[in-house]
């Protein structure tokens, strides 16, 4: 996994993490995918993956022949449906002028990431993601380049990534929404959180900052003095 090591380690550069659906994608596009093309069986297997019964990469290798549908169907809608943060382009501009990286972790996959980024022009940020292959006569093909085998729940392992980045960063800032963030936090050095993240951190007792949208956590930041002294 060393491929997405910095060139040059710099122990006082500051990474900011960010979930991507629910996060910079206000919708959960996956989620929204899976309603559109999926047949009948999807939905047990949902509830058995919020219940915990089965992990992310269970739960994606079972619905891989329930989906039907093209790339090109499947980007059409994606683009349709979706609402990415309208603060999130602006955040990037912000993080590049003070020098801190900006990197995509999500359980997702890549080919809409890809998409909605494209779509909005957004270059430059490097993803870590679930990838998706469309090979003829057949929906979708799933791999997990990210995939922690000594775990082995989820399909993309946040937290190993997180680990793998700790000595070449003086600070690792997380930005996320739901389950598939609960693990990676752990080792965050600041934590912003919404919905199921933000519940999950109020019941564990874990230091977090609940935001609306990437404006707000914009302006946390710099009302910090630690991320202030690096402007």
């Amino acid at each position: 996994m060393n491929n997405y090591l910095p060139n040059t380690p710099n122990p006082y550069s500051i990474l900011i993490l960010c979930d991507f659906d629910g996060t910079i994608n206000t919708v959960d596009i996956g989620h929204v995918l899976l309603r559109e093309f999926a047949v009948s069986g999807w939905r047990k297997l949902n509830r058995e993956l919020i219940e915990g019964h089965i992990g992310s990469k269970e739960f994606y290798l079972r619905i891989a022949n329930l989906l039907a549908g093209t790339k090109k169907e499947m980007e059409g809608f994606i683009v349709k449906h979706s609402k990415i943060d309208p603060h999130f382009p602006n955040f990037l501009r912000f993080c590049k002028e003070r020098g801190w990286v900006v990197k995509i972790v999500s359980d997702g996959f890549d080919f809409y990431i890809y998409t909605l980024l494209r779509g909005r022009h957004i270059k430059g940020v490097e993803i870590f993601a679930n990838h998706a292959t469309f090979p003829p006569r057949k929906g979708l093909t799933f791999s997990f380049p990210y995939h922690n085998q000594e775990c082995g729940s989820c399909g993309n392992c946040k937290l190993q990534i997180l680990k793998s980045l700790r000595d070449f960063y003086h600070t690792i800032v997380y930005v996320g929404d739901g389950i598939s963030d609960r693990c990676v936090i752990q080792e965050a050095d600041l934590i912003f959180a919404k919905k199921e993240l933000f519940k999950h951190c109020m019941r564990e007792g874990i230091d977090c900052v609940k935001y609306r949208n990437f404006k707000g956590i914009q302006k946390h930041l710099v009302s910090l003095k630690q991320f202030a002294s690096t402007q």
